[in-house]
């Protein structure tokens, strides 16, 4: 199976010339894309427009700006051998000048050993003045087999804590992971603080805002995700996440609090994290119906109640944790569907409500 990752990079301190013949070569590709083929674009980025259109098709829209597609074998990474001014350099392809555009490069931290890896391609962004290039890498991992007694790694996604993961050994609790309220903080500070702000009609520091939001939950379920799929590597586990498809439809048709409630979760965010970490660690992951588990006591498998968000009292005198209850019951559902019933729930095996992601 092959993966793919991205690398963001920032293009910074480029000299007058050097960007205006970056802009040149950019304008140039959206001239292209456009009809234009007469235009002065180096000759292999020429065919990935041609490429990008086809693909497109009636979906291309003209008053869009496209980042310029680069393909694998024109573009280079290098370390610098011989400048102090930066230590990354990237090659840009550009029409009448031999040897290409070098631009300095800030690679994230963490990411530069994935270098080695197959390139596939590459996306040069320009947002306002600021330039970045998206190298995409692939590499094969190998398909991962379950086995009965593999463990699981369930994860119950949710609104207070973004994510919630329990080990099951043979079934039973080995670890977890209880991701702290901080997302949720910060969604809230924010709300308030564009509430405030909104009154004031100050439009431009409201944009601004939220981008500084965005920055820090990311930040945050980065890191959740991380020690998640660590979790699972270093276990050797398979990876299983509740299916919350369309929950946000399904919203539509209850109260102004729950609506907002769904609305500020980050579950299909810290999902896609999971997701594509888990994949290029080489861990499987699986999605399954989460329906009735928050309600379902993990030791009887009666029906109990939540006298609030956090905790789950079932009559037969069990007290927990109401996210930790919610992830072993989905981790239990998911053994029960693909390697036999335990009884605790009453879809058959193999009924369809397990999916791989």
């Amino acid at each position: 199976m092959f993966v793919q990752k991205t690398i963001k990079a920032k293009i910074f301190g480029l000299t007058t010339t050097k960007g205006a013949i970056l802009q040149q070569e950019y304008d140039c590709w959206q001239s292209c894309i456009r009809g234009n083929a007469e235009v002065p674009l180096y000759s292999a980025t020429k065919q990935q427009a041609g490429r990008l259109l086809r693909s497109l098709g009636r979906r291309f829209d003209r008053t869009k700006m496209y980042p310029m597609v680069l393909r694998n074998d024109c573009i280079k990474v290098e370390k610098a051998k011989d400048t102090t001014w930066s230590k990354w350099w990237f090659k840009v392809p550009v029409a009448n000048l031999r040897g290409g555009l070098w631009c300095p490069i800030q690679m994230p931290n963490g990411q530069l050993e994935l270098l080695g890896e197959n390139i596939r391609e590459c996306k040069l962004i320009r947002k306002g003045d600021h330039w970045s290039v998206h190298i995409v890498i692939q590499k094969e991992v190998p398909e991962a087999l379950l086995h009965p007694s593999q463990p699981i790694l369930a994860v119950d996604l949710g609104e207070v804590r973004p994510a919630t993961a329990v080990l099951l050994r043979d079934g039973k609790i080995a670890a977890h992971i209880l991701a702290t309220k901080d997302v949720r903080g910060v969604r809230m500070h924010y709300n308030w603080l564009r509430q405030r702000l909104g009154e004031k009609k100050c439009l431009d520091t409201i944009r601004k805002v939220g981008r500084a939001e965005r920055r820090q939950v990311d930040a945050s379920l980065h890191r959740l995700s991380k020690e998640i799929v660590q979790m699972a590597k270093d276990n050797d586990a398979v990876i299983v996440m509740g299916d919350l498809t369309g929950i946000r439809e399904r919203s539509l048709t209850k109260g102004r609090k729950f609506r907002a409630k769904i609305a500020r979760m980050p579950s299909f965010r810290v999902a896609q994290f999971i997701e594509y970490k888990a994949n290029w660690a080489g861990v499987s992951v699986f999605s399954i119906n989460e329906a009735y588990t928050s309600k379902t006591c993990h030791v009887c498998g009666g029906r109990g109640k939540r006298p609030h968000q956090g905790l789950f009292l079932c009559d037969c005198g069990s007290q927990y944790n109401a996210d930790l209850n919610g992830a072993i019951n989905i981790g239990r559902r998911f053994r029960d569907q693909v390697f036999g019933n335990s009884g605790l729930f009453d879809s058959p095996p193999n009924s369809g409500d397990v999916k791989q992601c």
